[in-house]
């Protein structure tokens, strides 16, 4: 008797849960997981781990159900992790303190709140998922959990903002040097903060400055890069887009080495 199976795209309301991001988690070998096993290592029942999954429509993974034996997902990409990333960063992490959230609203939303209270100098925050990402000028930036690279940096300067009209366009040949390097080839930087691949934009930047005229300033450099976009999210953005996974399609991405 063949197996009945359901494809479907996994929802979250319009904010991925926590349990939602564990499960998903526990997903992503692409490996077929009981919902039994997810209840228990989860410590939810098995109807809520339908549930959960079921509400997720927004996160763009696509998930098969085969009815008696699990859950899976068909294209499961490495979930940012921050052992993997450290240990990709090699003898340079020392000299960051990084971190790894499933979800927050905006990573340099978040460094700025931090910054109020607490020296957030040399921070990393990377996100799975932002719910109020944002770009220059106030526009939104749209972000895809599994399939977006988007992260914050915090930096001291003991130059005030006057010093650092050049920062932005710095940052974004960094970038593509850094993208050069990883073998993603002829990425440009359009003035003032955008990266683009014939013409389709594939990156952002967005660096917030504050502090003393004189200096000392306080410079959080927000970054987002479009690692692999689904159908819906490029349909929804209102300008041409396109993402890593289109310019080398034969590569396995892995966006911890990445970072």
């Amino acid at each position: 008797m063949p197996l009945l199976c359901e494809i479907t795209i996994v929802a979250a309301s319009s904010v991925l849960s926590p349990l939602g991001f564990a499960l998903l988690r526990r997903l992503s070998d692409g490996q077929l997981h009981s919902g039994e096993a997810l209840a228990a290592a989860t410590g939810v029942t098995r109807a809520r781990v339908s549930q959960i999954l079921r509400a997720s429509e927004n996160a763009g993974f696509t998930l098969e159900r085969v009815r008696g034996v699990g859950y899976r997902l068909l294209d499961p990409v490495p979930f940012l992790d921050r052992d993997a990333i450290v240990a990709a960063l090699g003898n340079a992490a020392s000299r960051l303190k990084i971190e790894v959230a499933d979800s927050v609203d905006s990573t340099s939303t978040e460094l700025l709140r931090r910054a109020a209270r607490q020296a957030v100098d040399r921070q990393v925050l990377v996100a799975e998922w932002q719910t109020a990402g944002r770009g220059r000028r106030g526009r939104s930036w749209t972000a895809v959990a599994g399939g977006s690279l988007t992260f914050s940096l915090g930096w001291r300067f003991e130059q005030g903002a006057g010093f650092l009209a050049g920062l932005s366009l710095a940052v974004g040949v960094a970038l593509g040097r850094a993208l050069d390097a990883a073998g993603f080839k002829d990425v440009q930087l359009k003035w003032p903060n955008d990266l683009v691949y014939r013409h389709c934009k594939i990156g952002g930047i967005l660096i917030e400055i504050s502090g003393d005229a004189l200096g000392p300033a306080l410079a959080v450099i927000g970054v987002g890069l479009n690692v692999r976009l689904p159908p819906k999210a490029r349909h929804d953005i209102a300008q041409p887009v396109t993402d890593l996974a289109s310019i080398d399609r034969e590569r396995a991405l892995d966006r911890n080495r990445l970072l």
